[in-house]
């Protein structure tokens, strides 16, 4: 697999699966069934490998990275407690209500600044005006 790409074989493969609602040479997306059976699993001590292949995905397709990061995903996802979503067609559906507290709370702190800088520009420019108007 070059370049971390998926096989025609390998795409066709995972889309045999019941649980998979999307693959293509670079993505695919789990159903939300398979991410609960996935994170009950996790939950009970079961590791990535094991589980996938116990629900007929083949972790050899996917290899470590992706599992790694789908482990991370599913399993922050389900720490949420929000339940679990079926993925559409879109390349990145995240929104805040998926979003990790930490990561919206950052966020909002880097906005946050943003606007106190603005502020403070709009301050100068008023100041350097009345200076100006004098």
């Amino acid at each position: 697999m070059s370049n971390n790409l998926f096989e025609d074989w390998q795409i066709k493969a995972l889309r045999e699966s019941g649980y998979v609602t999307r693959a293509s040479e670079k993505v695919v997306m789990f159903n939300a069934e398979f991410k609960q059976k996935y994170f009950e699993k996790r939950l009970r001590g079961y590791k990535p490998e094991e589980i996938l292949k116990e629900l007929g995905i083949n972790p050899k397709i996917l290899g470590y990275k992706r599992i790694v990061s789908m482990d991370w995903r599913i399993m922050e996802q389900g720490r949420l407690g929000k339940g679990f979503y079926d993925h559409k067609y879109k390349a990145r559906d995240f929104t805040e209500s998926n979003e990790s507290n930490r990561n919206r709370i950052e966020r909002l702190e880097t906005e946050l600044a943003y606007t106190k800088q603005e502020l403070e520009f709009i301050k100068k420019i008023l100041k350097a005006d009345e200076k100006c108007q004098d």
